[in-house]
């Protein structure tokens, strides 16, 4: 009996919605899946999955595991010249769950150190994350049902320490948390996306968050046979004057 192998790879979408498979590799995460990749804007690319770590796919140097200290990660993301990842998994060192930094900048080799930025707490579900520009105001999204913390989380950085300031919820009526989030921070009050975890129909939703009550409202719900699962700003481009 032949078996077919795929091998992982990461993607970039242009402006005009063209995907392009743009790096591939034929062991990372092969006993598991892969689930979040990133890139620093130029040929550098990283992955979060089901083992392995945090991979880079080998552009500027060649393609190796950076991180195998948290083998199981959830989502992988460049912010402020830095690579974080997010893990609900225990196992590793340390064992806390939340959002963490691997070594200092964009590193692209192996034995990188991890530290643990916001621990989410015991029983937590931290998937995707964003950071402001200045690097102290982080949303993460949270699978747990409502009624156990789940949504999104807005952490603020204060004296140096990290505390959740408040939980915005997923809709009015909602019991179910959050997956990917967004935030478009280009006014004075983030706009935050974000996808549900219902396990069918789930939903896409925005906040305006002006504070703790915000409300969700749904811009699209899934059609049958299909899930959203991970959300991004598209990239623009200026019109010609």
């Amino acid at each position: 009996v032949s078996q077919s192998r795929y091998d992982r790879g990461a993607g970039q979408v242009d402006v005009n919605g063209l995907y392009t498979r743009t790096v591939v590799n034929s062991t990372f995460h092969s006993g598991n899946n892969i689930r979040s990749a990133t890139s620093d804007g130029s040929s550098n690319f990283w992955s979060a999955g089901g083992n392995d770590g945090t991979n880079y796919f080998g552009t500027t140097s060649g393609a190796t595991n950076i991180q195998n200290a948290k083998v199981n990660t959830r989502s992988v993301s460049v912010f402020n010249g830095n690579l974080y990842f997010s893990t609900q998994s225990t196992a590793g060192t340390p064992a806390t769950l939340g959002i963490y930094q691997v070594g200092t900048g964009l590193p692209l080799t192996s034995g990188q150190p991890v530290t643990n930025i916001i621990n989410t707490g015991t029983g937590s579900q931290p998937a995707s994350f964003i950071f402001n520009s200045t690097g102290d105001v982080r949303y993460i999204a949270d699978g747990r049902v409502a009624a156990s913390g789940g949504g999104i989380q807005k952490w603020t950085l204060s004296g140096g320490v990290w505390s959740l300031t408040y939980t915005l919820g997923t809709g009015v009526g909602s019991t179910v948390g959050a997956f990917g989030v967004a935030v478009d921070f280009s006014g004075s009050t983030p706009i935050v996306y974000a996808t549900t975890t219902e396990t069918t129909t789930n939903r896409l939703i925005r906040i305006d968050d002006t504070g703790a009550g915000s409300v969700a409202i749904v811009l699209a719900t899934a059609v049958a046979n299909t899930i959203y699962r991970g959300v991004a700003l598209a990239p623009s481009q200026s019109c010609p004057s």
